[in-house]
């Protein structure tokens, strides 16, 4: 062998740093991996994951933008290094989910008014499941919602009647569905109860039998 010949014949080394953010809910992907020599980089696997930006690597790491075609499991995608000898890394990238669907809620039991009570049960469903977040004047102790029906506590500050209350639900991958409560009055006063005695100030008559 000729000890001048330099040929380079390794190929770069690759390893994943940053894995893709899953559940995501937007298509355009952040990569971050890592390369022991420069490079040129190619997507590959399926096809399905189709380089962005960042079409050039350097020792180190790397950080590349993606698109993918829209919702759904990414499990096959793969990236090369390529180096200007012409020998090859290749880097299976770790599997994520892109899910842009917002929730979808329906209510099932409006609270029923007027109410004596600050809190009362409320239930709808929803087929993600999310977070629970509210605007307007209710507030809920529960903050998670499962698949399908949820009954939760409702509270509001006092009497009146509340018609801005708006419940929403966020899942796993930051989608947003919301839900108007069907309007509800609170009275917790009770009746005002007015005494029909004799007035304090009437005099009274003893009779006597003899």
């Amino acid at each position: 062998t000729d000890p001048t010949d330099t040929t380079d014949t390794t190929s770069p080394v690759l390893a994943e740093v940053t894995p893709v953010q899953t559940p995501r809910n937007t298509t355009n992907v952040d990569y971050t991996f890592s390369s022991s020599e420069a490079g040129e980089i190619t997507t590959g696997g399926s096809g399905n994951c189709v380089l962005n930006s960042g079409s050039s690597a350097v020792e180190g790491n790397n950080t590349i933008s993606m698109l993918v075609p829209g919702d759904g499991d990414y499990d096959d995608c793969e990236l090369q290094v390529t180096d200007a000898a012409g020998n090859e890394g290749t880097l299976a990238i770790s599997g994520f989910t892109v899910d842009s669907v917002r929730p979808w809620l329906e209510e099932v039991t409006p609270i029923a008014g007027p109410t004596t009570s600050s809190t009362s049960d409320y239930t709808f469903s929803s087929d993600e499941a999310g977070t629970i977040s509210f605007e307007g004047g209710c507030t809920s102790d529960t903050t998670d919602a499962t698949t399908g029906s949820n009954t939760i506590p409702v509270t509001v500050s006092g009497d009146g009647t509340y018609d801005d209350c708006t419940l929403s639900v966020t899942d796993p991958a930051g989608n947003t569905g919301t839900l108007d409560l069907s309007p509800f009055e609170v009275d917790t006063s009770g009746p005002l109860l007015v005494s029909s005695s004799p007035a304090d100030d009437e005099t009274s008559v003893d009779v006597g039998v003899n």
